[in-house]
């Protein structure tokens, strides 16, 4: 990610790195918003990305990372038992 101010290019490379390229409406889910337009909105400008929600995204991340970090290690053991 980018020193830019916090806006839409970061919000997509999130989104994106959590879940892929038809992030929004899963994003939206996670920080429970019912209806993924308004993310749209935060894409478009059309409506101000709230502060709260990237300490929510950075809480998302972690929590994925580490799950992913932790299934790696899994892999590496079984494949070093074979």
């Amino acid at each position: 990610m980018t020193d830019q101010p916090l806006g839409p290019k970061q919000l997509e490379e999130i989104g994106t790195a959590l879940y892929g390229e038809r992030w929004q409406s899963d994003m939206a889910r996670a920080l429970g918003i019912k209806d993924s337009r308004r993310i749209r909105a935060f894409m478009s400008e059309e409506r101000s990305i709230p502060p709260g929600i990237w300490h929510e995204l950075a809480a998302l991340l972690r929590t994925r990372g580490k799950a992913a970090l932790e299934l790696a290690d899994q892999l590496d053991s079984n494949i070093k038992a074979d």
